[in-house]
């Protein structure tokens, strides 16, 4: 493959990765949204951010099924950004609540088909000693793009509630973006990952360590959930400006964005123990932000945050994509991306379960939790990844 055509496959690819936030457009619009229906409950309110979040959790595990087997990939990818667009777009001309909660819905769907395709792509289309590098770049171009579409929403819900749904629309240039320039995968032509001399590679259901980092991330997303929903919420207890949290999570898409542009060089040069070190910046993350009293301190924490979050991340990616075969690659995928879903849906419940059982109500009870598992985690998966050979071409033995 020339290198002018590679190129162009990698900016569909990336494409796709700066619509990966899109779901956060109607973040900022929330209190908007909520002004304009004042009879609709708060918990009601909520379901407009929610509920894609929890229907994407199926169809991430469905479009990993049918992707490359039922349907090609080229046909789910344009089902889903259609989904996502005309789902994500309809509430602008709805007045009916419950027709807004439809449309998010089928938004949702959208967004899980979606889900799967990037890193399933990147492993059959990618050649395996640029994989890492890429991953980095979509990691980094996904973070730009969540910025970008947030700050746009809020916006845009100064001028009209409705008006942050129209955002979904770039949907619709991906699509056609994707229709020039993305082929579709070839399974004999491209491995989904270099596994180590003479290891096999799982045909039939999927490997153990699939499981295993699908639960690490969903792990993970439970206990990293509370830094980005609780900041506000502490920093008005600290007598700061809460839209102050806007600028320090910012911070943290900054940090992520930096990792992700330096990931494929230190990957090359520890392997699988970015996971295990992004633990650690982590932990330091939440040591902070258990401790801290002023802005600078969370700033930084969240920083660290984006920091730690984006190696953790994208090295479990490289694990899940390089332990299959090529055509086992999008329902690997779907399975970490569920377990990551299914974190940040359950985050919330099981810290007000395990705080009202035990009497706590201090919010900081969260990151001093954070400090302490992360912790288990870091010791854990560096014991695990030690037995292992540090070259990244061992993905199949992550």
């Amino acid at each position: 493959m020339n290198q002018k055509r590679q190129s162009a496959i990698v900016f569909a690819i990336l494409s796709l990765g700066f619509i990966a936030q899109i779901i956060g457009a109607i973040t900022p619009a929330i209190q908007a949204i909520g002004n304009a229906f004042p009879d609709v409950p708060f918990t009601s309110l909520m379901l407009v951010s929610t509920l894609p979040s929890l229907i994407a959790v199926p169809f991430s595990v469905i479009g990993g099924a049918i992707t490359g087997k039922v349907l090609k990939y080229k046909t789910v990818t344009y089902i889903s950004l259609l989904l996502l667009a005309l789902g994500g777009m309809a509430p602008y001309w709805m007045k009916d609540w419950a027709m807004i909660l439809v449309a998010r819905a089928v938004f949702g769907i959208g967004l899980g088909l979606m889900m799967p395709l990037g890193g399933a792509l990147v492993f059959n289309l990618v050649a395996p000693e640029k994989q890492a590098n890429i991953m980095g770049l979509n990691g980094v171009v996904g973070n730009v793009g969540g910025m970008v579409i947030t700050l746009l929403g809020g916006v845009l819900a100064t001028m009209h509630w409705s008006l942050p749904f129209l955002i979904h629309g770039i949907a619709l240039i991906i699509l056609i973006i994707v229709a020039i320039f993305l082929p579709e995968p070839q399974k004999p032509e491209m491995p989904a990952g270099t596994p180590a001399a003479g290891a096999p590679k799982a045909s039939g259901g999927m490997p153990a360590p699939v499981w295993i980092w699908s639960l690490v991330m969903m792990i993970s997303t439970i206990l990293f959930y509370p830094s980005l929903t609780n900041i506000s919420t502490i920093f008005q207890q600290m007598g700061l400006n809460p839209a102050m949290a806007g600028t320090a999570i910012i911070l943290m898409t900054i940090g992520g964005m930096v990792t992700g542009m330096v990931f494929g060089k230190i990957f090359g040069a520890i392997s699988f123990k970015c996971i295990p070190l992004g633990f650690i910046i982590i932990g330091c993350s939440q040591l902070l932000m258990a401790t801290g009293s002023n802005f600078i301190m969370f700033a930084g924490a969240e920083a660290l945050l984006g920091i730690g979050n984006t190696f953790v991340m994208t090295a479990i990616m490289m694990a899940v994509g390089g332990a299959v075969t090529p055509d086992k690659s999008p329902m690997a995928m779907s399975f970490m991306m569920a377990g990551m879903n299914i974190g940040g849906f359950l985050s919330a419940f099981i810290y007000a379960a395990v705080m009202g059982a035990m009497g706590i109500t201090s919010m900081r009870f969260q990151y001093w939790s954070g400090l302490v598992c992360y912790g288990i985690m870091m010791v854990v998966t560096f014991l695990a990844l030690a037995r292992k050979s540090a070259a990244p071409s061992n993905q199949i033995n992550a």
